[in-house]
Formats: structure tokens, C-alpha cells, sequence
């Protein structure tokens, strides 16, 4: 099995009324699976008259790659969990010691043995890699470039439609809507919040 992590924002005062500290998780059962979505990915640039390293950055893309980008991996084979934190107390609540916390224990139980990449953050990574000793969890832990790694891609931009849907900010719920069938965890502060159509225990 097989995961990569991206975060959308950072640890820090909020810059609205509504600001959150998300990381996600996308998972897949086997490397066909992968390699299946990273085919689509090189289609779906062809097909936009999009570069070959165009990177799916989904703060950065337009409307429409957004909408082509998340309808697509609304049909892939993939789940993923979400654990964010309200920025509403920074002190206790939106750090990444408190994600890595809520992150490793969703990991422990559904996931044990994945394989996971994430893309660069080394705050973020040494807060996953402490919080799994801490877990006592033997986690296969590495970071990559999510400019030269696909995969990382799907995760920012499930990591963005997570934390647009919980802030109720515009496309947040008709991007949610389409991949929700394959959300198998919605963590919000200190509250899990079942959200998709089709998920495991």
C-alpha cells in the first residue's frame, strides 16, 4: 500500500475568520493504481494543450484545469483521509504537532505498513516522524518534489478542495461532491466528520 501527504497552509496566526491547517492523505491499494492515474494525468495535459511537466497545483491552476483535474480523480482508484485545524486558537489547536497526532493515529488504524512520500516540508515531516515513534508505528517515511513526482499533485489537490469545502469557500462543496465516494476519514479540529457515499469502517 502505498500514500503520499501534502499540507495547505501553515502553523501561524489566521489571515481570516475562517483559516485552516489541512493535511491529506492519498492512498492506493497497489502500484497498477498508480501508474493507471499517472497515465490519465499525461492524457489529461495532452488533451488541455498543457506542457508535459505541467504541475496540477490546484491554488495555481485555472477553473477549468481545476474542474477537469477533480473530475478526474473523482473516477480514479484512490481513497484519502483529511485531518484540519481551525485557526481560531493557534496555541492548542493548529500545529503540526497536533496534525502529525491525528494524522499517525488515522495511519495506525487503517493503514499500517503503507508506504508513504510526501512533498518537502521538514517541520512537517519531523512532526509525522516523532509522532509515529511516539506511536511506536514502523512508518516507511520519504519526501519528494511534488514537481517531479505526480502523485504529490493528487494530494495537494485533495488537500485544497478539503480545507476550500470545510471554509465553505466558492467551489469548495462542487469539488467535494466529486471525489466524497472515496473520502475514508474528514477530521475537523478535534471532531471526525463523516462526509463521502462509499468507505470503509
Amino acid at each position: 500500500m502505498y500514500g503520499f501527504i501534502d499540507e495547505s497552509g501553515s502553523p501561524g496566526v489566521k489571515i481570516s475568520d475562517i483559516d485552516y491547517l489541512g493535511v491529506s492523505l492519498v492512498i492506493f491499494d497497489d502500484v497498477s493504481s498508480e501508474e493507471k492515474l499517472m497515465r490519465k494525468m499525461h492524457l489529461l495535459r495532452k488533451r488541455l494543450g498543457l506542457s508535459e511537466d505541467y504541475e496540477f497545483h490546484r491554488s495555481h491552476n485555472s477553473r477549468r484545469v481545476q474542474k477537469e483535474f477533480t473530475s478526474l480523480l473523482g473516477r480514479a482508484n484512490l481513497s484519502f483521509i483529511s485531518v484540519l485545524f481551525r485557526k481560531d486558537d493557534f496555541k492548542n489547536s493548529a500545529t503540526y504537532a497536533k496534525i502529525a497526532n491525528t494524522l499517525v493515529s488515522e495511519i495506525r488504524e487503517k493503514y499500517s505498513g503503507i508506504k508513504i512520500i510526501m512533498d518537502k516540508n521538514p517541520t512537517l515531516f519531523q512532526a509525522i516522524r516523532r509522532e509515529a515513534r511516539l506511536q511506536k508505528m514502523k512508518l516507511g517515511l520519504s519526501d519528494g518534489d511534488s514537481k517531479r513526482v505526480d502523485l504529490l499533485q493528487v494530494a495537494d489537490y485533495l488537500v485544497g478542495i478539503s480545507v476550500d469545502y470545510a471554509k465553505g469557500a466558492k467551489y469548495g462543496a462542487e469539488d467535494f461532491a466529486k471525489i466524497a465516494s472515496k473520502e475514508m476519514g474528514f477530521t475537523v479540529k478535534n471532531e471526525t466528520i463523516r462526509l463521502g457515499s462509499s468507505r470503509g469502517a
